[in-house]
């Protein structure tokens, strides 16, 4: 499946009012032939905050390239006419003429073109300090990109931050987007308050703990524990107060057989774009679905839209 990384060569930059700056951002999206949206917002988190910027490319069709002058951009708000990207392929944010409120977190978040699973999208923050308005301290958290474990093994992920001692820990899956489609929506999944008090999800439950203030172990990991798992830290109520950093956990799976297993097709664990096709006397048949965007549906033993489809392939509603 396709996985969407984004990433940031500064944590904050800093200007004098009126003046300009840019906030760097670039992204990374393997075996994706349509475009991504392109968001810019500024808020706590990506899923409280206001939109500053977005812009995509017009898709002309399956294999076709992307023309920076066929494409669809704008800013909002107070940011109309002064947030501008150049290069939607490297969508550094361009601010002009710099407002003293401009201060805070801004997130850049790159999302695939169509209906979207936690894997398509991502974020990252920059705090932009304009000078002698702007608080110098602010929480910063910087998780590994990718953590991989086998099948009933355990595994603990980490959550570095600075600026962040105190802080309430939150970690999350997600976003799904069945009820917000530009930014999705955030599951809950384990919490450490300040005072040490512990919550964690029905789906982790007993077989979940924290370790030292903030990271999260997870035992006897689960191929439905895989997916895109983000570390919120907040120390308080305003946007330079919280961070959230995403980590993609891989499950790794015990080689498929088909043995005891009837003829028929069945998907890929660890590959939604590809399936097995189990016939008696034959090793299994390893076939992908061929079309970028679908994903194989069990249920209907063919490929199948992702729309179609229930997590964690899909976005269709349980």
């Amino acid at each position: 499946q396709s996985i969407m990384t984004v990433r940031t060569t500064h944590t904050e930059v800093e200007v004098h009012a009126g003046g300009t700056v840019e906030l760097p951002c670039s992204y990374q999206l393997a075996n994706d032939t349509q475009p991504p949206v392109i968001s810019w917002l500024k808020g706590a988190s990506p899923d409280r905050s206001t939109k500053v910027f977005k812009g995509n490319y017009n898709w002309q069709g399956e294999g076709l390239g992307f023309v920076e002058s066929d494409s669809y951009k704008e800013s909002f708000g107070d940011f109309r006419g002064r947030a501008s990207v150049a290069n939607l392929a490297a969508p550094t944010l361009r601010l002009t003429h710099v407002h003293p409120q401009d201060g805070g977190r801004y997130w850049c978040q790159v999302a695939q073109w169509s209906i979207r699973t936690e894997f398509g999208l991502d974020a990252k923050s920059v705090v932009l300090k304009v000078t002698g308005h702007t608080p110098s301290n602010n929480v910063h958290v910087s998780t590994a990109e990718v953590v991989q474990v086998d099948e009933g093994n355990d595994i603990t992920m980490t959550c570095p931050c600075t600026d962040c001692a105190n802080a309430n820990v939150t970690w999350y899956t997600g976003p799904t987007f069945f009820e917000n489609y530009e930014t999705g929506t955030y599951q809950p999944l384990a919490n450490k308050n300040q005072f040490g008090i512990t919550w964690f999800s029905s789906e982790i439950a007993g077989r979940a703990s924290f370790s030292g203030a903030r990271n999260l172990v997870l035992r006897a990991a689960k191929i439905t524990d895989a997916g895109r798992v983000w570390c919120e830290l907040a120390t308080g109520q305003g946007e330079l107060d919280a961070d959230r950093s995403s980590t993609i956990l891989k499950v790794q799976l015990e080689p498929f057989t088909c043995d005891g297993k009837p003829t028929g097709l069945y998907a890929d664990p660890t590959a939604c774009d590809y399936y097995y096709q189990c016939i008696p006397g034959y090793p299994p048949l390893h076939r992908p679905c061929g079309y970028a965007g679908m994903v194989f549906n069990e249920e209907m033993q063919y490929c199948d839209w992702d729309i179609n489809v229930p997590p964690p392939c899909g976005s269709k509603p349980v």
